[in-house]
C-alpha cells in the first residue's frame, strides 16, 4: 500500500545544475480517470523479443511498416495494414542499418577469412571496402554499392533516391554522391580548409529539402557551393554565414553579420537584402510569407519578397523567447535563462502576467485560447505535471489554470482537442499509463496500462505504445483511442 501511494503521488521536482529536490504531494488536484481499464500487456505483441527502439517507414508496397530493434539481435519489420504475415527480419550480426522514410541502408562488414590466407591489400592501412545495399521493405534485391571502408556519414536526400556518403578519411580525394537507381555517381573534392577526419568542426554539409537535386558544402572560409546530384555541375553561392535555412526548395535565407538575405540557389537570380542589421544566430523561422529573426534583443520579421521594410515584433531585453504564435505575433517568454535549470525549464509570461512557475514543453492552441505545458519539470527526466490555462480572451493575459495530469513526460494534441499523454511516470514501471485528457468534459480516459511511450501510426487513427515488460527493453502493441464520451452533438 505504501508503494502504491508513492507511485501515484504528484512528484514536484526541481534541479539546478548542481542539485535536485523532490516533494510528494498526494493532495494535488487532477482530473478523474474514467472508462474501462484496458489489459494492454496482453494485447497481441508486434515484437517477438524485447524492443529497444522502433521507427515507422514506407515500404515498396506503399504500406506503412514498423521496424523494431529487438534484443535478440534482429530487426523485425511488421506491416501496419493488409496481410500481417508478410513480416521481414534482418540479422544484426556483421550488419549496420540506417533507416529513412523510404529506404533501408544496409551495410555488410567484411567477413572473417577464418584463418585462410588472403592476398594483402596494396595499402595495409586501408580499411576493407564495405557493401552498401539500398532498398525499401519488400524490395528485392535493391541496389548494392561498394563504398570505401572506414567511419562514414550518410545523408539521404529527396525521396530517399539519392545519398551522399562521407568517409572520414583524409587519404580519399573527396566524398561520394550516388543516385539510388545507379544512374549517376560523382566524387566531390573535399572543401578547402576542411579536415575530412573532422569535417563538421568548421564545415557544413546538407541537402535541399525538395527532390534532393542539390547537395551543399561550406568550406573553411565560409564559401557555400551547391553540387548537382544528376550531373557534375556546381553552383558557387559565395561566402555565407553558417546560420541559414530554406524558405523553399530553391531559396535560402541567411542570418549573420551581413544581415538577413534571401539567396536563390540557381546561381543567377540576384539575392535580396531584407535587413542589413547584424542578425543574431539563434532564431530563423518562416510563416505566412515572413521570416522571423533576432537583432540584438529584438525579435523582428520581414517579408520574404522584400515588399515591405522589416518590423519589430518584441523587445525581450534579457528575457528569452519560449513561443511565438503567428500571424497575430503573440509572444510567450521567460525571465529565466535557458541554462538556469536543466532542460531549459523556467518561468513563463504572457505580457506582464506570469502563468508558469518552472515548466517546459509549452504549446498554444490554434485559436490562442489555451496554453499547455509541463509544470515543475526542471529535472533530468523532463517529467512534470501537464497543466493548462484557459485564457479569458484569446491571446490576452489572464485566465483559469487547471492541473490535468501528474508525472507526465510527453503529450500530443488529438484532432478532436483531447490531449494524449503518459502519466504516473515519476519513474519507469508498470504503474506508468497512457490517457486521453478531455479538458472540455473534465476527465481523463484510459488508453493503455503499463505503458509509457506512444507514437501515431501514419495513415491510421491508431497508435503503438511501449509496454513495460522487464528490466530491459519493452513490448510494442497497437491500441485505439477511445471515442469522446459523452459523444458531442453533431455540430460540435
Amino acid at each position: 500500500m505504501k508503494r502504491a501511494l508513492i507511485i501515484s503521488a504528484l512528484l514536484l521536482g526541481s534541479c539546478s545544475l548542481g542539485s535536485c529536490s523532490y516533494t510528494f504531494d498526494t493532495e494535488a488536484p487532477t482530473l478523474p480517470l474514467v472508462g474501462t481499464v484496458p489489459d494492454t500487456p496482453n494485447l497481441p505483441h508486434l515484437n517477438t523479443a524485447p524492443v529497444s527502439t522502433e521507427i515507422f517507414v514506407l515500404g515498396a508496397d506503399n504500406r506503412i511498416w514498423i521496424i523494431l530493434e529487438q534484443e535478440d539481435q534482429t530487426w523485425r519489420m511488421v506491416p501496419m495494414s493488409g496481410d500481417a504475415s508478410t513480416v521481414e527480419t534482418l540479422p544484426m550480426l556483421d550488419t549496420d542499418l540506417f533507416v529513412t522514410w523510404r529506404a533501408l541502408y544496409i551495410t555488410k562488414h567484411p567477413k572473417s577469412t577464418g584463418g585462410v590466407a588472403t592476398a594483402a591489400p596494396a595499402d595495409m592501412s586501408a580499411p576493407e571496402p564495405v557493401q552498401l545495399t539500398v532498398r525499401s521493405i519488400g524490395e528485392s534485391p535493391g541496389h548494392t554499392f561498394e563504398m570505401p571502408g572506414g567511419a562514414a556519414v550518410l545523408f539521404s536526400m529527396g525521396e530517399d533516391d539519392v545519398f551522399a556518403y562521407l568517409v572520414l578519411d583524409d587519404k580519399l580525394p573527396g566524398y561520394i554522391i550516388q543516385r539510388r537507381d545507379e544512374s549517376f555517381r560523382r566524387i566531390v573534392p573535399w572543401p578547402k580548409g576542411i579536415d575530412p577526419r573532422d569535417p563538421f568542426r568548421n564545415g557544413a554539409f546538407f541537402s535541399d529539402p525538395g527532390a534532393g537535386d542539390l547537395f551543399f558544402d561550406r568550406d573553411g572560409d565560409g564559401r557555400l557551393v551547391a553540387h548537382h546530384t544528376r550531373d557534375n555541375l556546381d553552383v558557387d553561392l559565395g561566402i555565407r554565414p553558417r546560420f541559414l535555412g530554406f524558405y523553399d526548395a530553391r531559396t535560402l535565407v541567411t542570418c549573420g553579420n551581413d544581415g538577413v538575405r534571401v539567396v536563390p540557389i540557381d546561381g543567377f537570380t540576384p539575392e535580396r537584402i531584407l535587413d542589413d542589421e547584424p542578425c543574431k544566430p539563434q532564431l530563423l523561422t518562416f510563416t505566412n510569407g515572413y521570416v522571423y529573426y533576432d537583432v540584438g534583443t529584438t525579435l523582428k520579421k520581414a517579408r520574404i519578397d522584400g515588399s515591405a521594410p522589416p518590423e519589430s515584433v518584441y523587445d525581450f531585453g534579457i528575457n528569452r523567447l519560449l513561443l511565438l504564435s503567428t500571424p497575430t505575433d503573440i509572444v510567450l517568454y521567460s525571465t529565466d535563462p535557458a541554462d538556469r535549470y536543466v532542460r531549459g525549464a523556467g518561468d513563463g509570461w504572457l505580457g506582464n502576467w506570469r502563468f508558469m512557475e518552472r515548466g517546459s514543453s509549452l504549446t498554444m492552441s490554434g485559436d490562442r485560447k489555451r496554453i499547455r505545458w509541463l509544470e515543475h519539470s526542471a529535472q533530468g527526466s523532463g517529467i512534470g505535471d501537464l497543466t493548462m490555462v484557459t485564457l479569458d480572451q484569446p491571446g490576452m493575459p489572464g485566465g483559469v489554470t487547471t492541473p490535468l495530469t501528474r508525472n507526465t513526460r510527453s503529450y500530443s494534441i488529438l484532432p478532436d482537442g483531447r490531449i494524449l499523454c503518459d502519466e504516473n511516470r515519476a519513474n519507469p514501471g508498470v504503474w506508468n499509463r497512457i490517457v486521453a485528457v478531455d479538458p472540455v468534459r473534465g476527465h481523463k480516459q484510459w488508453v493503455a496500462t503499463s505503458a509509457n511511450r506512444f507514437s501515431a501510426i501514419p495513415q491510421s487513427n491508431d497508435y503503438i505504445v511501449d509496454v513495460i515488460s522487464g528490466a530491459t527493453g519493452h513490448d510494442v502493441v497497437r491500441v485505439k483511442i477511445p471515442p469522446v464520451d459523452p459523444t458531442p452533438p453533431p455540430n460540435k
